[in-house]
């Protein structure tokens, strides 16, 4: 009789050794390992998780946003908003002029996500009379001045108060609203200009506002009819002394105030 030849079995005993070796190798493994190693793995593992947790959410805000045609809203202000501005140098402060209050804001990405906090202006600035216009000084964050319905011109500094710092006298002030207002290009950076439907263009100095420097009356070339100033426009690269002035009539004039020097002919 033959007998099958049989593949050779392992011993549990055997088994069981080759097992205790493997595992003996795996810690010695281990234990080389630094741990210092063990948690930069680690924190590249979380960072990683983190960072595509935020770009996840970034993307579907920044895509809901994209399909909102109105991106953020502002409120605050007790009746209409007469008046909205941007610093022209640092964009992400805004002004808002309405009832009697200018209302300062920041454009900041941080609200965002807060939305009680978009509502709730930087500062509040009150005036003496309902507020029609307001402009920021292109050159001092903090200054600022806004046209009034009783024809007075404030300015504010936002680092002394939020009551106007000084306004023009009643009797040296316009006879209607102030409509509109400018800051001009000057050494200074103090001098402004503001139209009104009482027929003028009034010149300022806020270091001595309490009446103007100069006036235009508003007046087509060749006729003696006054016409009520609605809006302003002054752009230095048209030239220093030149501005145009939107009339309730319907005309748009283009002026040019009288150059003090030669360079600003």
């Amino acid at each position: 009789m033959q007998f099958q030849k049989q593949p050779p079995t392992m011993s549990n005993s055997r088994a069981h050794m080759l097992n205790d070796r493997v595992a003996h190798m795996l810690n010695d493994r281990m234990a080389h390992m630094s741990n210092d190693r063990v948690t930069h793995m680690l924190n590249d593992r979380v960072a990683h998780m983190l960072i595509d947790r935020v770009a996840h959410m970034l993307n579907d805000r920044m895509a809901h946003m994209l399909n909102d045609r109105v991106g953020a809203s502002y409120r605050g202000h007790h009746g209409p908003v007469y008046a909205i501005q941007r610093h022209p140098y640092y964009p992400k402060y805004i002004l808002s002029a309405g009832d009697w209050t200018v209302r300062l804001w920041v454009d900041d990405v941080r609200y965002i996500w807060d939305v009680s906090r978009s509502n709730t202006p930087e500062a509040e600035l009150e005036s003496t009379s309902q507020i029609v216009c307001s402009k920021y000084n292109p050159k001092e964050l903090s200054v600022l001045v806004s046209g009034l319905y009783n024809g007075q011109l404030a300015f504010y500094d936002t680092r002394k108060s939020t009551r106007p710092i000084d306004s023009s006298s009643i009797e040296h002030s316009h006879r209607d609203p102030v409509y509109d207002v400018a800051w001009l290009q000057s050494k200074t950076a103090a001098e402004c200009l503001s139209v009104s439907t009482d027929g003028f263009a009034y010149y300022w100095d806020i270091r001595k506002i309490a009446e103007p420097v100069d006036s235009l009356p508003l007046k087509e070339k060749g006729s003696s009819s006054a016409l009520g100033g609605v809006s302003l426009d002054y752009e230095v690269a048209a030239g220093p002394t030149k501005f145009m002035v939107g009339t309730e009539q319907g005309a748009v004039l283009l002026c040019n105030r009288k150059a003090k020097h030669a360079a600003d002919r």
